[in-house]
């Protein structure tokens, strides 16, 4: 069961780098918002993330039914470290 637990914890890690690699094509070179990645609160920077919502999300999605603090907070969610504090227990 450890075997297959330690499998599935891989493959997930490995879905998400390629994801996170294809969007990183995708949206091109962007400043990181992520401000201190190693604190005890997740902090981004709303500048940087508003910008990227209006030019890059907003134009594909639309502001309906999520209105644009909606899309800053899933934008700023997928910016989280990969295993940080909140995840580490869930994938570990």
């Amino acid at each position: 069961m450890q075997r297959k637990h330690h499998h599935a914890v891989t493959r997930t890690r490995s879905i998400i780098r390629k994801f996170r690699s294809k969007a990183q094509q995708f949206v091109g070179d962007w400043p990181d918002p992520v401000r201190n990645p190693n604190a005890s609160e997740f902090e981004v920077d709303l500048w940087i993330l508003s910008r990227f919502v209006l030019e890059k999300i907003a134009p594909v999605v639309g502001t309906h039914p999520y209105p644009l603090n909606e899309l800053l907070l899933m934008t700023a969610t997928a910016c989280a470290p990969m295993v940080g504090a909140a995840t580490r227990s869930v994938l570990t």
